[in-house]
C-alpha cells in the first residue's frame, strides 16, 4: 500500500518556507504604504534566522526594522478525528509574526496578508507553488478561509519603535491510500 500526498509535486516542502514564498511573491507595496518586509522562516534558503524556536534577538529584529519582518513558523500537525481509512485531512499549523514600526503599519501588513488569502486562495484551478515557484505544494485549502485573525499589536522593545503581532494559518493537506 502506497500512501501519496494529493496535489503534490516534487519531494514535500516545510509549508513555512511554501508560505513565506507565497505571502513575499504576492505582496504589492502599494497597499502598504510602499513598505515591503523582509520574510523569513526556519527552513527558508534566504532564512537569517537559524531556529525561531530559540527567537530572534531584539538587535536582530531592529537591523531589519527598516522594511519590517515578517516570520512563518511551522508549529504543528493535526490530524481530524473523522479521517476515513482511504484519505485523511492534515492540517499543519503556520505561526505568522510580524514586526512593525508602528501599529498602522501592522495594520497594513495584516490586511493585506489576508487580502492576498482571499484573492489567492489554493482551489482546484489555483494551487500554492514552493519555494522555487514552479512546482506545486501539498495545501489544499485554508482553515480560516477570510483570514488570519492577529494579535492586537503590541509595543516589543523598551523604546516603543518595534511593534509585534501573531496569528495562525492552518493549512490543509490531504493523504490518500493507493493501492
Amino acid at each position: 500500500m502506497v500512501i501519496e500526498t494529493t496535489y503534490l509535486v516534487g519531494n514535500a516542502e516545510p509549508f513555512d518556507e511554501t508560505l513565506r514564498y507565497y505571502f513575499s511573491s504576492n505582496w504589492n507595496p502599494a497597499k502598504t504604504n510602499s513598505v515591503t518586509p523582509i520574510f523569513l522562516s526556519p527552513h527558508g534558503l534566504n532564512s537569517q534566522v537559524a531556529n525561531l524556536d530559540e527567537g530572534i534577538s531584539e538587535a536582530d529584529i531592529n537591523s531589519k526594522m527598516a522594511d519590517g519582518l515578517i516570520l512563518f513558523q511551522s508549529t504543528e500537525s493535526i490530524t481530524p478525528d473523522n479521517a476515513s481509512n482511504a484519505y485523511r485531512f492534515i492540517e499543519t499549523v503556520v505561526k505568522v509574526i510580524m514586526y512593525g514600526r508602528s501599529k498602522y503599519e501592522l495594520f497594513l501588513f495584516i490586511e493585506h496578508i489576508n487580502d492576498i488569502i482571499q484573492d489567492n486562495m489554493p482551489k482546484t484551478s489555483f494551487r500554492i507553488k514552493k519555494s522555487d515557484g514552479i512546482q506545486d505544494s501539498a495545501i489544499s485549502s485554508f482553515k480560516q478561509r477570510k483570514g488570519i485573525k492577529f494579535s492586537e499589536p503590541l509595543i516589543q522593545d523598551k523604546d516603543g519603535h518595534v511593534f509585534v503581532s501573531t496569528g495562525n494559518l492552518s493549512c490543509r493537506h490531504i493523504k490518500t491510500k493507493i493501492s
